[in-house]
């Protein structure tokens, strides 16, 4: 009895914890928009403390897949619960389907020739903001990324981007 009245209590108080750390969402997903074909695509967003999150991106450009995983760090923005900084870093993954074509990806100047690969690592700084009627959240970040290819090709890029998730 003494046990399951502790087992009882310590669930209840992890859970009460649980459900005060993130009032706005638990993890949302959604499309990102960004300024290079590469980070265009599907993004999914999970939190994993009150402040920390896990973001991926899936996307599709002309001639290729792509995959990035990005560690964010959110805080208050402007006294506001719905608004939200957030900063952090990650890596992405590259791949051409080239077919045996040589061309020249325009935002990335990188060169891939016949299916080559992109490893990368990745910054973000953005503002998010989670409409607090609706399980929508919009955000705006700068995704700054240095990629090396197969080929020996080496790039940076800024890459602006806005996303629109569903929240949940």
């Amino acid at each position: 009895m003494k046990w399951t009245l502790l087992l009882v209590l310590g669930f209840g108080s992890i859970s009460t914890g649980f459900s005060q750390y993130r009032s706005d969402y638990n993890w949302a997903v959604g499309l990102r928009a960004g300024a290079t074909g590469a980070t265009c695509g599907l993004t999914v967003k999970a939190f994993v403390s009150e402040s920390a999150a896990l973001e991926g991106i899936i996307g599709y450009w002309h001639g290729g897949f792509t995959g990035t995983a990005l560690f964010e760090y959110h805080f208050t923005a402007f006294n506001s619960r719905s608004i939200k900084w957030y900063m952090g870093g990650g890596g992405h993954y590259t791949q051409a389907t080239g077919y045996g074509k040589s061309y020249i990806i325009d935002q990335r100047g990188s060169d891939y020739v016949d299916g080559g690969a992109g490893y990368g690592i990745d910054g973000v700084l953005g503002l998010e903001y989670k409409v607090p009627v609706a399980p929508v959240a919009f955000s705006f970040d700068l995704k700054p990324s240095m990629e090396l290819n197969s080929y020996g090709g080496f790039t940076m890029a800024l890459d602006p981007g806005l996303s629109v998730k569903l929240a949940f």
